[in-house]
């Protein structure tokens, strides 16, 4: 009634000393606050807190932080989750990054294993010395999505690869006016010009034969000292049919009648009739290299180490 003297209707009316410490008539303290003031000012998400004496505003912390004790007499704050949480929150779990298993387009598998080979050996013992591949090439694609073969380019067919495998001759025997010599361990072996290809003074017929397990196509002279003179040599090889020596098929001389020096070979094209023969004990495959006109000779023909060659 006081108030109501003093022409104070509304509380709104009254100028309130919040900061002075109130009390009832028996000296407890009263309740007497900041809170309208704080909440003025706030905005959605922060708090009141109690401070030293009175209530104070707690602004809002980031996205997921947690509010965090700080011990007793010290305002809380927000900060990162430290450790295992030991509070749940019901969260929302999105669903629409999940990918579904997709099976393997194998429409456009190819296969195509390409081999090939080549091989160079220096014995003749096969079990050692010879590795053989089936060298071809096999292409399979098969084509979906609306494409058309062509089929007006289609093609069948096998791609192959020929090998050479080079090994020692089996036998060498040199040719003198009818006395032969055995070679053979000259030829093998890589001392040099211990192989007189032609005599000192050769003279017509005299011959050199190069011998093989096997119908060689190709056979090799290493030739440590170039021929220099004036003959002419045929490469012959024995002609089953016949019972005696024919002219070889297609040859090469690349030796140029062992005027060359260096590795050269003789080629030829191994015919069926071409059959084995006995020469000083070794029954082989021979071709013999042999004079059919001399002139003059200035420089003997030695070689140091013969192989042949067969395709595999």
């Amino acid at each position: 009634m006081a108030l109501l003297n003093k022409g104070i209707t509304k509380l709104s009316q009254l100028n309130i000393d919040v900061d002075k410490a109130w009390q009832d008539k028996q000296g407890n303290p009263k309740g007497i606050s900041n809170i309208k003031e704080l909440a003025a000012n706030m905005v959605k998400g922060e708090m009141l807190v109690k401070g030293d004496s009175v209530m104070e505003r707690l602004p809002a912390g980031s996205d997921s932080y947690v509010l965090t004790s700080r011990g007793t007499g010290k305002i809380p704050t927000w900060a990162p989750a430290a450790g295992q949480l030991k509070y749940y929150f019901p969260v929302l779990i999105s669903g629409s990054a999940a990918q579904a298993k997709v099976a393997a387009n194998r429409t456009k598998l190819i296969i195509a294993p390409v081999a090939g080979i080549n091989i160079e050996a220096l014995d003749n013992q096969l079990a050692l010395n010879i590795t053989r591949l089936d060298h071809g090439v096999t292409l399979a694609k098969a084509l979906t999505g609306g494409l058309t073969p062509n089929q007006l380019l289609a093609k069948n067919g096998r791609y192959r690869v020929e090998a050479g495998l080079q090994m020692l001759v089996d036998g060498v025997i040199a040719d003198d006016g009818g006395m032969q010599t055995d070679q053979t361990t000259a030829a093998r072996e890589g001392t040099a010009n211990d192989m007189t290809l032609l005599p000192a003074l050769p003279a017509v017929d005299d011959a050199y034969y190069l011998g093989a397990n096997y119908r060689a196509s190709t056979f090799w002279i290493n030739i440590g000292t170039a021929g220099v003179g004036n003959w002419t040599t045929l490469v012959e090889y024995y002609n089953a049919d016949t019972g005696n020596w024919s002219t070889t098929v297609d040859e090469y001389d690349n030796t140029n009648q062992f005027m060359a020096s260096g590795l050269h070979y003789i080629k030829h094209t191994p015919q069926l009739n071409w059959a084995l023969t006995p020469i000083q004990g070794k029954n082989l495959y021979w071709v013999r290299i042999r004079v059919t006109a001399y002139n003059n000779i200035t420089i003997q023909p030695k070689g140091t180490q013969a192989w042949f060659e067969v395709l595999v």
